[in-house]
């Protein structure tokens, strides 16, 4: 189970832990631990075991926040490390080697890009926690992303590419779904000359549509040609 450290006041640290949840359920990422604290004191009792924590996140405000960053790098070298800053702290507190911090969130914590900073930093926690084999990582032209099989609703051929579509985004990948085919995890089936698609998200089938329904509300064809494959796979889902 991944396990996150949290030191913040109360209000930052509500929604921190709310935020968390929601991204994990809108996500499909497994459960996580998120241990937080307002006082250093407490906090510094939550850093152990040596090694246990996989993402740290504080705030460089709450005295001494530098030095407890420092504490938490020696406890767990292997956590993302993320202070939580405002814009009167200069850098030097927390760009430092002791340090060494993945990312940044911003005061005030409601500001709208730390929600979508905080999902880019667990989307790595739980890539880096994934066995190699279950991860497809997809090139970018500035950046890769290394998603989790499990988080993959369907691909859809188009364009001339392949689309790996999540529950909250797309991603173009330079590959044939043949290709692709032969190396994703058993959990995907394919269903359509176009589409190949997770069973484990299947909620129900509409036969007379030719469709199914995933979690989240999308629906996928199931083309002639496939149809008696995705019924003896998905048997007992209606």
């Amino acid at each position: 189970m991944i396990r996150i450290c949290v030191l913040a006041g109360q209000t930052d640290l509500a929604w921190l832990r709310d935020t968390v949840a929601e991204l994990s359920i809108r996500r499909g990422w497994p459960d996580c631990e998120l241990d937080g604290a307002s006082r250093p004191a407490e906090w510094e009792q939550r850093l152990q075991p040596y090694g246990s924590v996989d993402l740290v996140i504080a705030d460089i405000g709450l005295d001494p926040g530098a030095e407890l960053l420092k504490l938490a790098r020696r406890a767990n070298p292997a956590a993302l490390v993320v202070p939580l800053v405002s814009a009167s702290v200069p850098p030097t507190v927390y760009v430092r080697p002791e340090i060494l911090p993945f990312s940044l969130l911003w005061q005030p914590i409601r500001a709208p890009e730390n929600r979508e900073m905080l999902s880019r930093v667990l989307e790595h926690v739980f890539a880096a926690a994934a066995p190699e084999e279950q991860v497809l990582t997809v090139k970018g032209k500035r950046e890769s992303h290394k998603i989790p099989y499990r988080e993959i609703c369907y691909f859809e051929a188009r364009e001339k590419r392949v689309f790996a579509h999540l529950r909250e985004q797309e991603l173009a990948m330079n590959e044939t779904l043949a290709a692709l085919e032969e190396r994703v995890p058993p959990c995907f089936l394919r269903c359509h000359k176009g589409f190949l698609v997770n069973a484990d998200m299947v909620e129900s089938v509409d036969w007379s549509d030719q469709t199914l329904l995933l979690r989240g509300g999308e629906t996928v064809p199931v083309s002639r040609s496939y149809r008696a494959k995705v019924k003896e796979r998905i048997n007992g889902i209606d």
